[in-house]
């Protein structure tokens, strides 16, 4: 799905509740209690399913997936790392 294949204008409701509409829920499998994670960058406000911001932040990690079984996971790599620059200075 491209950027802006699919739009709408939405309301807020009161206490500030919205309803994401039922096209765009169909278009991403979201169904009733799907997490979402609400960012906020540059004054523009994103909602985004779980796994786009997992995929997001793998991509700005350059991350294409999660670690093969046996390889170290990404925490132990970053102490690891910061281990070997601790102990360079």
């Amino acid at each position: 799905m491209k950027e802006h294949d699919l739009t709408e204008t939405i309301y807020m409701g009161k206490q500030g509740r919205i309803v994401v509409p039922a096209r765009i829920r169909a278009a991403l499998d979201l169904g009733e209690g799907a997490p979402l994670k609400l960012v906020v960058t540059e004054g523009e406000l994103h909602l985004l399913t779980v796994q786009a911001a997992v995929d997001r932040a793998r991509k700005q990690l350059g991350v294409s997936g999660p670690p093969a079984p046996g390889a170290p996971t990404w925490s132990e790599q970053l102490i690891a790392g910061r281990r070997r620059a601790a102990e360079s200075e």
